[in-house]
């Protein structure tokens, strides 16, 4: 018979040693487990680096984004969520396999679907406040004898409204807030460059902004540009710098998608359509970053004037191109657009052009004051 002890003693010390084994083999696990990149907001937890009283909190805090399997489940619940119900948290998923994005659910000053739809329009009153403080932060550049340009890039799904998904049928707004503001600015004398219609007129057979992607593709920040520098050479000062044309185009795939593509977090193969231009001339500007991609000097020899932009990524495309036409370029990311830096530019270097460049959704970060003091 039996002895009931020894069966108690077995059960109860077995599945302790069942239990600490299954954990064992899930932290090994963890170690070899591999199942790509995701697109994450969040600091990657280190594995703690010493023994001591903290290291289970701190293992804990590893584990639970480490765990094996870990980015796999995630994957697939992401491809579930989309196959089944379209739902992306940050991506609207579009025909033809067209993605935009939803600016509202990462930043609060960004709303892409209310520029769309126009339903975030300025009162009288609070555009009046806006164009006053913009308008004052114009007149702080060209006390320094610059020539400031405004420059308005459009959001994807005002230029291909037709891939929006079906709910947003005759949604678009043919009036929106960038109007507002592009209207009372150029009434008073500001220097702007509202690209929308110029991009709508332009469409024709060639894509202008990645299908994946937030961002214009490269033949639509070289339109971007080419409507700048046509507007900046209209200056007699600026009569030589006129755009580059192009002698040639071609298609080319790349088996490498867009920030949005990331951002559904599913890792299914993807294929996008760039463009290769030649010009009527070369291209002899060459560009470092001082700071990562926050800071950006550029140079041309053979070059007269200066110029200095304060821009958005939608900037960085046009770059090379508009560069081209200066000595000096020195870019900024609009988190280091403030003063003394700023000012300590338009002091030393005095840039005969400026150039602030803000997306459609980014709109609302006009009234950021560029020349605060720290």
């Amino acid at each position: 018979m039996l002895d009931s002890k020894k069966i108690n003693c077995c059960c109860k010390y077995g599945g302790a040693g069942f239990f600490l084994l299954f954990i064992f083999l899930c932290f090994i696990g963890s170690f070899f487990s591999k199942a790509g990149k995701l697109s994450e907001n969040r600091v990657p937890t280190p594995f703690p680096s010493r023994l001591s009283l903290s290291f289970p909190a701190d293992f804990e805090a590893y584990y639970q984004v480490n765990f094996p399997k870990r980015k796999s489940f995630i994957k697939k619940y992401n491809r579930l969520r989309i196959s089944k119900f379209g739902i992306n948290d940050r991506v609207i998923l579009g025909k033809n396999n067209w993605y935009f994005y939803d600016s509202i659910k990462v930043d609060s000053d960004s709303d892409s679907v209310a520029d769309f739809q126009g339903t975030n329009l300025y009162t009288p009153q609070k555009l009046k406040d806006v164009t006053d403080f913009f308008i004052g932060q114009i007149k702080e550049f060209e006390k320094y004898g610059a020539e400031v340009y405004v420059v308005f890039p459009p959001n994807k799904m005002t230029v291909y409204p037709e891939y929006m998904p079906d709910i947003y049928n005759g949604k678009q707004a043919s009036f929106t807030a960038v109007d507002q503001v592009t209207q009372e600015l150029q009434k008073r004398g500001v220097k702007v460059l509202n690209l929308k219609q110029y991009l709508l007129e332009n469409k024709g057979d060639k894509w202008l902004y990645w299908r994946t992607d937030t961002h214009w593709n490269s033949y639509g920040a070289y339109l971007g540009y080419k409507k700048l520098m046509e507007e900046i050479s209209k200056n007699p000062k600026f009569k030589d710098m006129k755009p580059l044309e192009i002698t040639q185009i071609s298609e080319q795939s790349r088996a490498v998608c867009g920030d949005l593509y990331n951002m559904l977090g599913t890792n299914e193969k993807c294929t996008e359509i760039d463009y290769s231009m030649t010009f009527n001339a070369p291209l002899v500007s060459k560009c470092e970053n001082i700071d990562r991609e926050d800071i950006i000097s550029c140079t041309a020899p053979g070059r007269k004037y200066k110029m200095l932009a304060i821009r958005d990524s939608f900037f960085a495309s046009m770059l090379p191109l508009v560069a081209n036409h200066f000595s000096h370029s020195m870019v900024y990311g609009r988190k280091y657009g403030h003063y003394p830096l700023v000012q300590e530019v338009m002091k030393n270097e005095k840039p005969d052009v400026v150039i602030l460049e803000y997306l459609e959704r980014q709109v609302a970060k006009i009234t950021h004051d560029i020349f605060k003091q720290k």
